[in-house]
């Protein structure tokens, strides 16, 4: 129940931070097979909060343990199940690491065996590059140990891997886009049979080659969008113009509504990500763990205030108000600042 609770929540907070999340690939994934997903880590926290939104499937991620000490952070993580390990460069004298990630192994080797799906980002850490980093090689490791089990387990099925590429137009734009490209599954029981010689490193660089086909395949669909001649606006048709003067007399008082109830918010998550923002990797990801408290606090407070005006009519309007006026004032930010048409280049 805390899984499908958080993933509503924060499918909301990117709909509202990105103007679109488009999903491209069309392979059939069991949804009672084991599955490991890997992909390029390039948007920090937002990479895995994007994928549990879009992907059908309940999934376990992996982060690295530090995470937890961030008390918000903390309480998303244990939402989500994600099982944290502990990073060499991370550990102090004293710590329990190796215990600790055999344990978590342990546990993701059970989830696959059950039919689950575990997801690793093999770079293990996000980055701002251009090109994706190497990979480590804990995600060919889990394969391999699942399939040495599944030789002598006739109940485990067998393990595909599935690469996605991710992209963002600007990731740490507001209104921005992003691109999921699901790329084609690969048999580890397969792959075994046509590499006898198999080992850790030598599947860790298939997957990375994986990895990047998504990458191409998105690469090649926005060189297609940029070359894609645009129809010019010479004139408004006549069955036209009744859309346009709804959108002109009815809908932009709305947005203008919807821009004013949630101006204060705004103001402060801008305030707040700016503060906690290190570098172009952060701010996303900062707006979405920090915006929608704000935001769930301020139209509360508005709706106390009207309610302690003594208008039971004009609190209900409020609420009734309140959703399409803020969804028709984020098409009024996508209208005018058009920041979605922004691409910088793939990595490679």
């Amino acid at each position: 129940m805390k899984y499908i609770i958080a993933k509503k929540l924060f499918s909301t907070a990117l709909n509202c931070f990105y103007s679109k999340v488009s999903v491209h690939g069309d392979w059939d994934i069991p949804d009672n097979q084991p599955v490991l997903f890997i992909a390029n880590h390039n948007n920090a926290f937002i990479d895995p909060l994007l994928l549990t939104a879009r992907l059908n499937r309940q999934v376990t991620f992996t982060a690295k343990h530090t995470l937890a000490k961030n008390p918000l952070l903390n309480v998303i993580l244990k939402s989500f199940s994600v099982e944290l390990l502990s990073r060499q460069i991370d550990r102090r004298a004293g710590d329990n690491a190796t215990a600790n990630n055999a344990a978590v192994l342990t546990r993701l080797q059970n989830r696959l065996k059950a039919g689950g799906a575990v997801f690793i980002f093999p770079e293990g850490r996000s980055h701002c590059d251009t090109q994706m980093h190497e990979f480590k090689t804990g995600a060919a490791r889990l394969a391999l140990d699942y399939s040495r089990l599944a030789q002598n387990d006739e109940t485990c099925k067998d393990l595909l891997v599935v690469p996605l590429g991710l992209h963002y137009s600007d990731k740490s734009v507001f209104r921005s886009d992003a691109s999921i490209e699901i790329g084609e599954p690969i048999s580890v029981k397969a792959w075994l049979l046509e590499n006898p010689d198999a080992n850790p490193r030598k599947l860790t660089t298939h997957f990375k080659q994986a990895v990047q086909k998504s990458l191409d395949r998105i690469s090649r669909r926005v060189r297609r969008s940029r070359l894609e001649p645009h129809a010019p606006v010479s004139g408004v048709h006549a069955r036209h113009a009744l859309p346009l003067i709804e959108k002109r007399f009815v809908g932009a008082p709305f947005a203008a509504l919807g821009g004013v109830l949630n101006a204060v918010p705004f103001v402060l998550t801008r305030l707040l990500v700016k503060k906690l923002s290190t570098d172009h990797d952060h701010p996303a990801s900062a707006a979405i763990v920090v915006g929608p408290p704000l935001f769930a606090i301020a139209h509360a407070v508005q709706l106390t205030g009207l309610a302690a005006l003594g208008s039971i009519g004009l609190a209900l309007l409020y609420v009734l108000l309140l959703l399409p006026a803020s969804v028709l004032a984020l098409k009024a930010v996508d209208r005018i600042f058009n920041v979605k048409q922004r691409y910088p280049a793939i990595q490679s």
